[in-house]
């Protein structure tokens, strides 16, 4: 018995932009405000594979990371008021105090295990593991392959 190969080509490329808005993840750096993007396309753009591939750069950027300055100037343009953007940091930050609340409690009852990221506060006092930084907004297109028509 031979095995069948299959493949997938494609022959176009599609990016969506998007708008940036008011996040609600409360897990960006201490201090800062949430960014995400709207769920409503603002344009869409199809190029042809190969000319997408000829005209990028060579090397892929990496994930962008926006400092807190940053990320409140996006959003005072996209047309969000001080106040709001205010609320949304003391949200973000009141929601990452109960999930450390949270860990807390899980590992006292045995629910958690100490990883080995895990360290001592300044007091000798357990602190819960360090968990990878998510706090990178995304950009504000995405891009899709598009398959080829049969």
């Amino acid at each position: 018995m031979t095995a069948q190969h299959k493949s997938v080509s494609f022959d176009a490329i599609e990016i969506i932009q998007f708008r940036y808005c008011l996040g609600d993840n409360p897990s960006v750096t201490k201090g800062s405000v949430p960014i995400s993007i709207e769920w409503d396309a603002q344009a869409r753009t199809t190029l042809p594979l190969d000319y997408f591939e000829r005209s990028r750069p060579a090397k892929q950027p990496q994930v962008r990371r926006f400092s807190p300055r940053t990320r409140e100037k996006i959003l005072l343009r996209t047309g969000y008021t001080a106040e709001e953007i205010k609320l949304a940091i003391v949200e973000a930050m009141a929601i990452r105090r109960e999930r450390t609340c949270t860990l807390q409690q899980l590992y006292k009852l045995g629910a958690l295990k100490q990883s080995r990221r895990s360290m001592k506060g300044e007091s000798g006092e357990d602190r819960p593991p360090i968990l990878p930084d998510r706090s990178a907004a995304p950009p504000p297109s995405r891009i899709a392959l598009l398959p080829k028509a049969a």
